[in-house]
């Protein structure tokens, strides 16, 4: 068995992907800037959920690209498609805009997941350190509660600084760029790429062959349904709990003395209360 400190350098990497992962500076604010763009409830729904359908549909394809193209192949992709949604949120106006960096960003989203935790693991068999899995992955966890500790600190400094909430999108690109050259940086060996050449027929026949056994084996079945009806349960309170709390907060006759720009910093710090706490 290998020593766990000769890999240090790369368990490091790990840690620093989850870290700057988690900088999504304008994940606080995301609902209310859609409502400052002029977007109702309603359409913010539908949003959501163009997110969330798109993010399940792509979980086996995404899965199959990760297991026959290569993880790494698949996570630089997935960078691509979360910084061309970072842009077009930026620039987006209208619904139909927000619609195409919503699909982008659920498509990061699903490419994503389960990817990066798949190499760590691959990491360690390679180099016959398993009985440190909870160690390591432990650690990288650590990393990425740090970063969301950041982001939620350094939000509401951005917020209140940059001229827009908009802005917030640009900031977000920095980590995700870096985490890009990060995830190029890995070692080859971490990509197990099983087919060089792209087939669209082998593509589409390994995506039927893992739906069929998703919906045959029963245990299988059942952790999906039940942790995609919990999911869509909480996310869809999380996000619209956010406008109904901030609301009546805000009506409280003790605010009525403050002006607007008082407002809006104490309309951000509930709001990131609320996001804290969720």
């Amino acid at each position: 068995m290998e020593d766990l400190k000769l890999h240090k350098k790369q368990i490091t990497k790990f840690g620093f992907y989850g870290l700057l992962k988690n900088l999504r500076f304008f994940e606080p604010y995301m609902l209310i800037y859609f409502l400052t763009s002029g977007i109702n409830l309603f359409y913010i729904g539908i949003l959501f959920s163009i997110r969330e359908i798109i993010v399940y549909i792509f979980e086996i394809p995404s899965g199959v690209i990760a297991d026959r193209y290569g993880k790494k192949t698949e996570l630089v992709i997935c960078f691509l498609f979360y910084i061309a949604s970072f842009v077009i949120f930026f620039i987006g106006r209208e619904f139909y805009i927000f619609v195409i960096a919503m699909i982008l960003y659920a498509l990061g989203e699903a490419f994503r997941s389960g990817t990066h935790k798949s190499m760590i693991m691959a990491f360690l068999d390679q180099h016959d350190i398993k009985d440190s899995k909870t160690k390591v992955y432990g650690l990288t966890r650590s990393y990425s509660l740090i970063g969301s500790m950041i982001a939620s600190l350094v939000s509401i400094i951005l917020v209140l600084w940059l001229p827009e909430i908009r802005y917030l999108f640009l900031v977000a690109i920095i980590p995700y760029l870096i985490d890009l050259i990060l995830i190029i940086s890995y070692p080859k060996s971490l990509n197990e790429r099983k087919d060089v050449d792209f087939s669209f027929k082998a593509f589409i026949k390994h995506n039927i062959d893992s739906i069929k056994y998703t919906f045959k084996e029963k245990k299988v079945r059942s952790a999906i349904f039940n942790s995609a009806s919990y999911q869509a349960t909480f996310k869809s309170i999380k996000d619209y709990i956010q406008p109904i709390i901030v609301t009546m907060s805000l009506s409280f006759v003790l605010f009525n003395a403050l002006d607007q720009d008082q407002h809006t910093k104490i309309f951000y710090w509930i709001n990131l209360c609320i996001y804290l706490f969720n």
